[in-house]
């Protein structure tokens, strides 16, 4: 069987975390089948694969004058099914059996987020996909309803399968973070938020209830923001020099891996407050790190922490305050958050999703 992947993708951080690692996975658990991997720059082709992984380079995502190329490259390789791995890039007449990875709806859900020229994209390329793919596959069941209630696709052909967290993800045994914390020019204990800085994150939030909370509990706790600077950065500064948080709130940039794993381990607590997510890679992987979680208490949020997290209305500042307060004080409760969330990561792991979307590969073999 022949099968082609659009992994053009592979550079951006969700998604393109998503691409790596199903190809990486893939190329594990399947030396039967062939696959195509297409690319739109060499510089992206240094994953390790097996023999029967080819890459193939094309037109750019976005190069809509050049996607005739893109079509040509799909008919040439005689595809058995094409896998398209961000929906939004679902391609034209494909000469295929086409499944597609609904990562998000957010144009439907929380479409104030998206600019109004991504909306018209996003709404375009949403139904295209939709109209295109004989397979949906999606990142939770809140996904999978949204995708159900907004297009009524057949529920049948809608496989949900849940992203994986990498094994660096881990707690460490030694948890002296003085050296580590000193770079950053941290001196106390901290709760910790890693992601975009978009407005839909509700990071503005976050930082009115950490200014918020008991002055003994804040001398103690600072709280870290990791994530590139664009976006609300400059406003949320702001925010946080006007509630006179200079030196308390920390605005650390976007991590590299290795920083990014020592800044969970050595946090209080990971806190998000996002008005949409249909996933959320940094709840999996804090907990990966032994980490307890507050996050919302709607939308994918409750599906994806199972009873391991302190779950919340991401707009009430008293009670995100008290939360917060808990977590710093109550031990019992952190352990218990922490064996919890220890035990439930272990089931979001990228080798079995790849063997799930290898069967579903498999559906179309026999057609």
């Amino acid at each position: 069987m022949k099968i082609g992947l659009d992994a053009r993708s592979i550079h951006r951080e969700g998604v393109g975390r998503y691409t790596r690692e199903l190809i990486k996975n893939l190329s594990k658990i399947d030396n039967k089948n062939q696959y195509i991997i297409f690319l739109d720059s060499e510089k992206y082709q240094e994953i390790e694969i097996s023999d029967n992984f080819k890459f193939v380079t094309t037109s750019p995502q976005k190069s809509l004058h050049k996607i005739g190329r893109f079509l040509k490259d799909i008919y040439n390789e005689k595809l058995d099914v094409f896998h398209a791995l961000d929906h939004w890039y679902v391609p034209i007449k494909p000469p295929c059996p086409v499944i597609s990875t609904f990562h998000d709806l957010m144009v439907k859900t929380y479409p104030a987020s998206l600019s109004i020229k991504s909306r018209l994209y996003s709404k375009i390329a949403t139904q295209k996909a939709i109209d295109i793919s004989s397979w949906i596959i999606t990142v939770s069941e809140f996904n999978k309803k949204e995708i159900i209630n907004n297009y009524h696709f057949n529920k049948n052909n809608i496989s949900v399968i849940y992203n994986g967290v990498s094994k660096n993800f881990r707690p460490f045994s030694n948890k002296d973070s003085y050296y580590f914390k000193k770079r950053y020019g941290i001196k106390a204990e901290y709760f910790f938020y890693a992601g975009s800085m978009r407005k839909y994150k509700n990071i503005s939030t976050l930082i009115k209830a950490y200014a918020a909370l008991d002055e003994d509990i804040k001398r103690k706790h600072d709280l870290v923001i990791a994530g590139k600077y664009e976006h609300e950065y400059h406003n949320l500064k702001g925010l946080a020099k006007s509630l006179n948080l200079d030196g308390k709130v920390h605005f650390v940039g976007y991590l590299k891996e290795d920083d990014l794993i020592n800044f969970y381990n050595y946090s209080i607590s990971f806190i998000t407050l996002s008005l949409y997510e249909s996933f959320c890679f940094p709840i999996v992987e804090a907990m990966a790190c032994g980490i307890p979680v507050i996050a919302p208490d709607r939308l994918s949020f409750p599906e994806i922490t199972q009873n391991t997290a302190i779950l919340l209305d991401p707009l009430n500042l008293k009670e995100i305050s008290f939360a917060m307060e808990r977590i710093a004080i109550d031990n019992m409760l952190r352990e218990t958050l922490i064996k919890r969330g220890l035990e439930l990561s272990e089931r979001y792991n990228w080798e079995s999703n790849a063997i799930k979307v290898k069967d579903i590969y498999e559906k179309f073999s026999q057609e």
